[in-house]
Parts: C-alpha cells; structure tokens; sequence
C-alpha cells in the first residue's frame, strides 16, 4: 500500500476452478507480471481464495469481482518467489483489489487483516516450501 505497481494479467478471462475438500485448485496456468517480473499460478494449485472468516462472508465475498486477486495473492503467499516478501505479495492483493474498484472499506478491511494476521499463513508455507508444494 502506498508503492506504486504496475500490474499486467495475461490468461485471466476464464478462470476455472475446481472445488476439492473445501479448497479449490485452479484448473489451467495463470499468468501475470508485477513491475515487469513474470509468474505463473499452475495448473493445479491450491486455494481458499479469500481467507474471510464466516461471519465476515455475507459483507466481504470470496467470489466475484476478487476472485482473481486472491488466487494471485494466495500463490504468492504459498510460492514466495524470490525477492518478494509478505508485504509486497499483500500490497499485490491490494492494488488489484483497487483496479476491480472494490469498495475502499473492503480493501482497507483486507488489507489491514492481512497485515495484522498474514503472518501465520505466510510462516506455515515457509515451512511447507521445505516439502512438497502441490502434494
């Protein structure tokens, strides 16, 4: 928040997933450059798009208009591509949340969450990078 980036999807026209065991894996390669730096969500990755608690879910949806931000945001959060931290991956959410012309509360709520509690995501998939990403 505050930094400005420049944000380029490239695939994202037809976004498929496929519901698993309360998770969604996204069925075909995503990709999209930030500043430039390409990336790719593949095939098959795993999320729960937003993290947003039950209660919250009537106000902030996990579906619609963010779909594709969070699956961006989820990726970084789970690859942590090298010379990225938590905080850029956050303000990626942020930005593309913005360009939807999501409700300034909304990103604000977000991204105050993340920024308070992403911490405990962005460790447990630290961990995970030491094993197998997609098993």
């Amino acid at each position: 928040m505050g930094v400005k980036m420049y944000i380029k999807i490239f695939n994202s026209n037809d976004i498929s997933l496929t519901l698993y065991k309360k998770i969604f894996k996204v069925s075909h390669d995503i990709n999209f450059s930030v500043n430039s730096i390409g990336y790719t969500v593949p095939e098959g990755m795993e999320t729960d798009l937003g993290s947003i608690p039950i209660p919250f879910r009537n106000v902030f949806s996990r579906f619609g208009e963010n779909t594709l931000a969070y699956i961006i945001h989820d990726f970084g959060y789970r690859v942590q591509p090298k010379n990225t931290d938590r905080k850029f991956w956050d303000d990626v959410l942020f930005e593309l949340m913005k360009k939807e012309k999501s409700f300034r509360i909304k990103r604000f709520f977000i991204y105050r969450s993340l920024r308070l509690f992403g911490y405990k995501a962005w460790n447990k998939n630290k961990e995970k990078l030491k094993g197998d990403l997609f098993e």
